[in-house]
């Protein structure tokens, strides 16, 4: 059964949120016990959550989710999102620091320092998903 458009925003935005929690869950444990595998795997849940939360906004206005990777990965769509729509342009620039910090640094690197900056990296990923729902309410139209 093909789930309407505004399932699937609404599905992967559920998605992000659970992560979002997750991430935020993880961080608090590793804050407690000082654990950095476990503030990795915060950063890692935070990640995902704020590429669910792109991939859903994407989705709310053009009506197909971005590729996984290639020229219309979720970066690429939502940063030519943002050249349409000016309202997006703040959410495309938190999402390009989060793709530095937690997917660049922290993700692929390994690279878990400054902590603070980690630490606030993954709370932004939180507010990231958000701020994306907020906006992709303005995107929502059944297709």
């Amino acid at each position: 059964m093909k789930m309407l458009k505004t399932e699937k925003v609404k599905a992967l935005f559920n998605e992000a949120r659970a992560n979002s929690a997750d991430s935020l869950q993880r961080l608090d444990d590793a804050a407690t016990h000082w654990d950095r595998r476990e503030l990795h795997r915060a950063a890692e849940k935070g990640w995902t959550a704020a590429t669910q939360a792109t991939n859903a906004l994407v989705l709310a206005y053009r009506g197909a989710e971005p590729a996984v990777n290639g020229a219309n990965n979720a970066y690429s769509a939502l940063a030519r999102l943002a050249k349409e729509i000016p309202e997006l342009k703040g959410i495309k620039d938190c999402y390009t620091a989060l793709t530095v910090s937690l997917y660049g640094l922290v993700i692929c690197d390994g690279s878990l320092d400054p902590l603070d900056d980690t630490i606030a990296d993954i709370r932004a990923a939180a507010a990231y998903v958000q701020d994306a729902e907020r906006l992709a309410s303005g995107g929502i139209a059944d297709a």
